[in-house]
């Protein structure tokens, strides 16, 4: 299945599926700010919160339950990578790399989702922002956009801090 972002910001965006309708839409207002990612169901477009991150507490929730990233995320000293605990107890990692990122399950190894970044490079076709995710159920699909929304934002994060650690140095 793939995900396709309606565009290269994450914090306001909608996510389609295969055939081009509305899964999820990310919204972000307030201060501190705070995303909030929205299930739409059905041919009618009925919606359901899904998830919120409050940047400013570091806070996720979840189908109704909060807690901060740090209890969710695990994290090893010196890495990018986060892992989590999935509804069905197995663990998974997702792999932060620059610009793109994946996430694995850790016992197998499995690859089961696969972030890339919008394309526009006169040399190959140019195609939008997506996340190509191998068949998971509904509950471990919710997480996983959630948990993504997080990891690629605090990367993000990471990343314009030392550009302007480097600007600033220049």
């Amino acid at each position: 299945m793939r995900l396709t972002f309606s565009n290269d910001c994450l914090d306001a965006c909608d996510i389609l599926g295969d055939h081009g309708r509305t899964l999820y839409r990310v919204s972000t207002n307030g201060f501190p700010p705070q995303a909030t990612i929205t299930k739409v169901n059905g041919p009618n477009d009925n919606t359901e919160v899904l998830g919120a991150i409050n940047w400013g507490s570091n806070t996720i929730l979840f189908k109704g339950n909060e807690m901060y990233a740090d209890d969710l995320f695990r994290k090893r000293c010196f890495s990018k990578d986060r892992s989590f605990v999935g509804p069905d107890g197995h663990t998974y990692k997702w792999k932060i790399q620059n610009p793109n990122c994946s996430l694995k399950r850790q016992d197998t190894g499995e690859e089961l989702a696969r972030y890339n970044r919008q394309h526009r490079d006169f040399r190959s076709p140019a195609h939008p922002p997506h996340l190509q995710v191998s068949l998971l159920s509904g509950d471990l699909l919710d997480l996983v956009v959630v948990t993504f929304i997080y990891a690629k934002h605090s990367s993000n994060r990471v990343q314009q801090r030392r550009w302007w650690r480097r600007y600033r140095a220049s």
